[in-house]
């Protein structure tokens, strides 16, 4: 709702974050989760089995093409540091802590 207790975005979602940087993610039960404008449009279709707000212009993200592995998008929703690491947290100051999966051992596949 806006600051003046009208109802701007209808509760239709299964979960959903605040705006950050003019857009919230939200989750939907069958589709995965996208984000929304501050009208309700979908900005960036759900198609994540995990996202979490914008920061800095960027969002952590899951993507179902590489199960398991965090990458981040851009606010068109382009990839634009690819889904390698083990976890990521968000930019602050222009840094993101990730952790990196281990290196494979000589021999191991």
């Amino acid at each position: 709702m806006d600051r003046h207790g009208k109802i701007i975005v209808p509760a239709k979602f299964e979960n959903a974050d605040n705006f950050h940087e003019g857009l919230a993610r939200v989750a939907t039960t069958s589709q995965g989760e996208g984000f929304i404008d501050r009208h309700g449009k979908w900005a960036i279709p759900p198609q994540f089995d995990l996202a979490e707000s914008f920061s800095e212009g960027l969002a952590k993200i899951k993507d179902r093409s590489t199960p398991g592995r965090f990458g981040f998008i851009d606010k068109t929703g382009k990839i634009v540091i690819p889904c390698r690491f083990q976890t990521a947290g968000c930019f602050r100051e222009g840094l993101a802590p990730v952790l990196l999966f281990p290196a494979k051992k000589e021999g191991e596949k």
